[in-house]
């Protein structure tokens, strides 16, 4: 979306790379985070040397990582999800190449690092609303209690804590009276402010969520994904 696409084009630019590989697999999802920085980077000055799509689920991407190697980048956003992330990393280690490699919030969950392995997987860093382990606000702390008392562990991905922020929000628009999906859209496209698991909750009128809640996590030599300063 564009505040992801926005956070997304910030972090390119503080990390101060200037031609970048866009990498995106054809959903909805990953082509939209792609189109978006694409537009932000243009306007921020910083050269997209390459934006194609791969397809998704293979076995091998060899073949799309050498043409990604010819483009010259200092830097590969692949804005898809975490199964095609890994096997790019690992790909792209037993190449040869290291040139950094960035994602989106569909990057963020522990099975990445089973796939990349360790090594390679070291200094990949993604966009992503933060889980709430690492956030010091009350929702968060309470809905790690009780996810830890039913599941004996701490989420692995964002989305248990996205689908946990969906439900807030639909919950509370129909507690407004609104039990109709263009009274409930209407209501939530007015939304702002709201506390949420993921920080605060609000969307503007396309229904993209607004605020400051994507941070940058960059994976350790252990393969912990640790959250960045802002």
């Amino acid at each position: 979306d564009d505040a992801q696409g926005r956070a997304a084009a910030g972090a390119v630019v503080k990390g101060g790379y200037k031609a970048v590989a866009i990498l995106h697999d054809n959903s909805s999802y990953a082509k939209g985070l792609a189109e978006e920085t694409r537009a932000v980077l243009k306007k921020d000055g910083v050269k997209v040397v390459f934006y194609d799509a791969l397809t998704p689920g293979e076995r091998d991407y060899t073949a799309i990582l050498t043409k990604l190697k010819a483009a010259g980048p200092d830097l590969v956003f692949f804005t898809g999800y975490y199964p095609e992330t890994g096997m790019l990393l690992r790909q792209k280690k037993e190449m040869g190449w290291a040139v950094p490699m960035m994602g989106g919030d569909a990057a963020n969950h522990q099975d990445l690092v089973k796939i990349a392995g360790n090594e390679a997987a070291e200094g990949y860093f993604f966009i992503s609303p933060p889980l709430p382990q690492d956030m010091d606000t009350a929702e968060a702390r309470s809905f790690l209690e009780a996810f830890k008392a039913k599941y004996s562990t701490v989420p692995v991905s964002v989305w248990a804590v996205l689908a946990g922020d969906a439900f807030k929000v639909i919950e509370a628009a129909l507690a407004a009276g609104n039990d109709k999906p263009e009274s409930m859209a209407a209501w939530l496209k007015n939304l702002k402010d709201m506390p949420g698991l993921s920080g605060s909750l609000g969307f503007d009128a396309k229904g993209d969520r607004v605020g400051e809640f994507y941070r940058t996590y960059t994976v350790n030599d252990k393969g912990v994904f640790v959250l960045q300063p802002k």
